[in-house]
């Protein structure tokens, strides 16, 4: 598991985070995953770890490509980056997480994957969704302005 407060976790490869994208990995993901975690040990009173699954935040456009991909991910970091999160027990636990990732974060689009929910801010925060792990809208998402 990859710790959220530890920015190195939000590196898929390891090599270290450009300069630039780490500022905005503290900002846009570890500080709202933070909060997020707290948020849940405050409402439910456990102890529910997040983490980065697989450390998977930031990917290099070079990474992405070697992978069979565009290079146009959010994970590239072109604007506010994407998040893949997940947490203790995730299959019991998604459905709290995902309320508190809406609770507490701005992330507009929310996927949901077997084993973890990735963040990211591409939509406008008028038009943020819930996904399914095909990428289909689900559930739009309410929160005060």
């Amino acid at each position: 598991m990859y710790a959220i407060r530890d920015i190195r976790n939000y590196d898929i490869k390891g090599d270290g985070l450009p300069s630039k994208v780490e500022t905005v990995a503290y900002v846009a993901h570890m500080a709202p995953l933070i909060l997020t975690e707290k948020w849940i040990k405050e409402k439910y009173k456990c102890d529910i770890k997040l983490y980065v699954s697989l450390k998977s935040s930031y990917r290099s456009v070079e990474w992405e490509k070697s992978k069979g991909r565009s290079g146009y991910s959010e994970h590239t970091y072109n604007f506010l980056g994407a998040c893949d999160i997940t947490c203790d027990n995730f299959k019991e636990n998604q459905g709290i997480l995902l309320e508190a990732l809406i609770a507490v974060t701005r992330y507009t689009r929310l996927a949901i994957y077997n084993g973890f929910i990735h963040g990211d801010y591409k939509n406008a925060q008028n038009d943020a969704y819930v996904y399914n792990s095909a990428w289909v809208r689900q559930t739009p998402i309410k929160r005060a302005a």
